[in-house]
C-alpha cells in the first residue's frame, strides 16, 4: 500500500511518461512523414518533388529540450526546485520570509 504522496508522485511520473511518449511522434516522426510520403505519391499525381529539408533539422533539434522540460515541468517535485534556483531571475526580488528569531534556518542543498 503506497502513501498519499507517493501515489500522487507516481501519477505524475506515469503523466510524464506519455507526454514523454508523445515527443517523438511530434519531432521526429510527423516532420519527417511527407517528406517520405510525398515522393512515394508523385508517379500518380505527375508532380515534382523539391523540398529543401533543412527546416527539418530544427524541428528534430527541439526535441531534447521538449524531452527534458516536459519531465521537470510536469513533476511539481522538479517544479520547485526549478522555481527555488530558477525563480529570482524570473520573478525579480523576492521578499524573504520571517520567522521566529530563536528558530535557526539551515540551508538546505538540493543538489
Amino acid at each position: 500500500m503506497c502513501s498519499k504522496f507517493q501515489s500522487y508522485l507516481q501519477n505524475q511520473f506515469f503523466r510524464a511518461l506519455v507526454v514523454q511518449s508523445i515527443g517523438p511522434t511530434l519531432f521526429l516522426v510527423l516532420p519527417i512523414a511527407p517528406i517520405l510520403a510525398v515522393p512515394l505519391m508523385s508517379p500518380y499525381t505527375g508532380t515534382e518533388v523539391s523540398w529543401q529539408p533543412g527546416w527539418l533539422h530544427s524541428i528534430v533539434g527541439l526535441f531534447p529540450p521538449f524531452d527534458s522540460l516536459a519531465f521537470m515541468l510536469i513533476v511539481k517535485e522538479y517544479t520547485k526546485i526549478l522555481k527555488n534556483r530558477f525563480g529570482c531571475i524570473m520573478s525579480g526580488p523576492s521578499v524573504e520570509p520571517t520567522s521566529h528569531p530563536s528558530a535557526s534556518q539551515q540551508p538546505i542543498n538540493v543538489l
